[in-house]
Parts: C-alpha cells; sequence; structure tokens
C-alpha cells in the first residue's frame, strides 16, 4: 500500500510542509503546519492510504534522520476507536 508523507521542517520564511515533492506556503508556527497536515493527511486516509506525518526542527539536510522526532505515524490499516 503507498504511503502518504507529510514532512514539516522549518524554512527562511517560516514552517513549511513538504508533500509529494512539493512545499506548502510557510506557516508561522510550527503548530499551524502540523494543523493543516492533519487536515491534509485526512483526505490520504480516505483514499485508504498509509500516512506518516514527521515534524523536525532543522531543516532538511542539517539533522541525521535518527535524529528527527516523529510526532504522528498512523496507517489506515489500523483500526481506530469512533471519537
Amino acid at each position: 500500500m503507498a504511503t502518504a508523507r507529510y514532512e514539516i521542517h522549518p524554512s527562511d520564511a517560516g514552517w513549511v510542509i513538504k508533500h509529494d515533492n512539493e512545499s506548502s506556503q510557510p506557516y508561522e508556527f510550527p503548530e499551524a503546519a502540523f494543523e493543516a497536515a492533519v487536515a491534509a493527511a485526512s483526505l490520504s486516509l480516505k483514499n485508504k492510504l498509509d500516512i506518516s506525518i514527521t515534524v523536525t526542527h532543522q531543516p532538511p539536510g542539517r539533522r541525521p534522520m535518527a535524529e528527527q522526532q516523529e510526532i504522528v505515524s498512523a496507517t489506515s490499516s489500523q483500526q481506530q476507536a469512533p471519537l
């Protein structure tokens, strides 16, 4: 199954979301970028894709992958209780 990956990281203009090799407009705060990524990921979830959302506090290429902090990793194959 395909995985929809959303990578949130700082840029010169703010916090951006990278998805499908494209970057979003900058967000002022990482929380705003995270909320936007979760909203976008919900559409991927409806399309039965696995989902990975990663937030790093360093620009790409400046921190080893092992030190990145993964905030959310969910798959559409997991069953979750209704809210």
